[in-house]
């Protein structure tokens, strides 16, 4: 017996419509999408791509987006030291 109804085999719970059901699938399709696109919001986090100074700093110039790839260098430019100071 369902205590939700009082009736054997019988509840309150309605089966979804038509379009409910279709629109289940398609509504996971884009949430697992939206979801694997923002993994990348960041590229070369961690600066281990791209043109590496060594044991030394270069200079790079506003604007320059070939340096460090998925980073532009903003405002007067930067130092991007490599090596230069030990830790």
């Amino acid at each position: 017996m369902d205590l939700c109804s009082g009736l054997p085999g019988r509840s309150n719970r309605k089966e979804p419509d038509r379009t409910t059901r279709r629109s289940l699938p398609i509504l996971a399709l884009v949430a697992s999408a939206a979801s694997a696109h923002a993994l990348n919001l960041i590229t070369n986090g961690s600066f281990e791509v791209g043109t590496i100074p060594g044991g030394t700093f270069i200079s790079l110039n506003a604007g320059d987006y070939t340096s460090i790839p998925g980073w532009v260098v903003g405002g007067g430019g930067i130092d991007y030291i490599g090596g230069y100071w030990n830790a």
